[in-house]
């Protein structure tokens, strides 16, 4: 079995590569809708924060961290193959051996931009100090990646393009 993960900053788009890797037959989940896969964590207390008490914004990411339960990561590994994981935790970086390979969607700054505050589907990235954290995380990102040994992918291409740019680093037709 091969197991890929597919992350990037918020506003990259690996949700919606997750979604067309799915509509094209593969198993691939975004974790980040997955609450008993990710959680956000209270570092002061080690408590689970709900989405009923989820913080107001900005997040100080310091405080809470987007982690994995790696128990309940695990479990999805054994749904197909090859099965592809889109996400990006507190923890991604110390977990990353348990991956094949790294795909980093990596848009301009101009496109996270537009995406981050015109998205419907959360309010992440929508405050203005959340936005400037997020853009200067962005822009520090891609050597660091690429040092772990990640594949980057240009996000500004089209949806099709950047699924058949992983497809084919992978090297896998479709699925059956």
């Amino acid at each position: 079995m091969s197991v890929y993960l597919i992350t990037g900053s918020s506003g990259a788009g690996k949700t919606a590569v997750a979604e067309e890797l799915q509509r094209r037959g593969y198993t691939a989940y975004n974790t980040d809708t997955m609450p008993e896969v990710t959680s956000l964590y209270d570092m002061a207390t080690g408590e689970a924060i709900s989405l009923q008490n989820w913080p107001p914004a900005p997040l100080d990411t310091k405080r809470y961290h987007w982690n994995w339960d790696l128990q309940a990561l695990r479990k999805l590994f054994d749904s197909g193959d090859p099965v592809f994981v889109a996400a990006i935790t507190s923890n991604t970086k110390e977990n990353l051996h348990l991956f094949d390979s790294v795909f980093v969607i990596n848009p301009t700054v101009e496109t996270i931009m537009h995406r981050l505050i015109t998205r419907t589907s959360n309010n992440i990235g929508k405050h203005p100090d959340e936005l400037a954290g997020i853009l200067e995380s962005h822009t520090k990102s891609a050597a660091m990646w690429q040092s772990l040994g990640a594949t980057l992918v240009d996000g500004d291409q089209s949806l099709g393009e950047v699924v058949d740019t992983i497809l084919c680093h992978i090297k896998s037709g479709p699925p059956g």
